[in-house]
């Protein structure tokens, strides 16, 4: 998973329980600033205690699995999306 796509799953969930960033940021002790980053997949340098604290607060887990090998349309797709996104 992408860092985008875990910003996505997280910002989903979030909205999903009606909780603002504002709330997630004073539980887990960071900015309402980070919390974004990390929805929108910008936060390059957040640690794991830090990313899992949020997405305790919104029901998700973290789950390692083997990684895909290959280029495929989806990673070709993901990153035309975090392109136009960066053009906003």
């Amino acid at each position: 998973m992408s860092p985008f796509e875990i910003g996505e799953a997280i910002r989903a969930a979030r909205k999903s329980l009606n909780l603002t960033q504002q709330y997630i940021a004073t539980k887990a002790g960071m900015s309402v600033a980070t919390i974004s980053l990390i929805e929108n997949g910008m936060a390059s340098e957040i640690g794991l205690r830090k990313l899992t604290a949020v997405m305790d607060l919104v029901g998700l887990e973290i789950i390692a699995s083997q990684r895909r090998m290959g280029w495929t349309l989806d990673d070709a797709n993901e990153d035309l999306r975090r392109d136009a996104l960066k053009l906003k």
